[in-house]
């Protein structure tokens, strides 16, 4: 091979190397923005807290999805559908082995609907996000203030797509929604004990053991769960 060394006749090989091969520039591309995962600010007409999402001191996570370059962003309206499909699949994937398919089923259905999740969107003193690349929804995370403890607020729903987990997507999300409640000082979510990876994935992040309770999720629904909390602390 001929070897160049004017700077004008190297920029000129470079363009057309590009030219040559678009394809694999392209690939190249993306393989080196994999594992970055990007925040970009939410719309601010959606947000309940004013705190948007890619704020300096926001929690910076990776995401190792291969080629792929997750954004974590308010939701909206328009994800909904996609949210509701990701739930359903993450909940067969994580539960099925441990309540049955039928119940699984059944669950979905009466939390993970549209008009559920509608409710979730616009409801006051709440934030829920997603982590998109362009294509899909890939993540969520839904958390609200409590009703009657003014310092905790309530981690609801945090969910990955199930061929995504482990990528460092779901940190991400949380790392969005724990700085999102400056009035907070407690934050405490539920969690099925018989879900090992959940109850690790929450220690790792600072949650402790605090108590139990006979129905996940309220309303009667009779399914056990540890309750675990976290203290949060905020800069000044």
């Amino acid at each position: 091979m001929k070897q160049v060394t004017d700077t004008g006749a190297i920029e000129k090989a470079v363009d057309e190397i590009i030219a040559a091969n678009p394809d694999q520039v392209a690939q190249g591309a993306r393989q080196a923005d994999a594992g970055r995962l990007v925040r970009r600010t939410g719309d601010e007409v959606d947000r309940r807290q004013g705190q948007p999402a890619g704020r300096p001191g926001a929690g910076q996570g990776q995401a190792r999805a291969a080629g792929l370059m997750f954004f974590v962003r308010s939701a909206s309206g328009a994800d909904l559908p996609g949210v509701a499909a990701l739930l359903e699949r993450s909940w067969h994937d994580t539960y099925d082995s441990i309540y049955g398919a039928e119940k699984v089923a059944e669950i979905t259905v009466a939390w993970h609907s549209l008009e559920s999740l509608k409710a979730r969107l616009v409801s006051p003193g709440s934030e829920f996000v997603v982590a998109d690349d362009g294509a899909r929804i890939g993540g969520m995370a839904y958390a609200a203030m409590d009703k009657d403890e003014p310092d905790v607020v309530h981690l609801h729903q945090l969910y990955v797509e199930p061929d995504l987990v482990g990528q460092g997507i779901g940190r991400d999300l949380f790392a969005e929604v724990e700085t999102c409640f400056p009035t907070a000082r407690r934050m405490r979510l539920e969690v099925e004990p018989k879900n090992t990876r959940a109850v690790r994935f929450y220690s790792g992040l600072g949650f402790q053991e605090v108590g139990w309770t006979r129905n996940c999720g309220g309303d009667q629904s009779g399914i056990p769960a540890m309750i675990m909390e976290k203290t949060l602390a905020f800069p000044g």
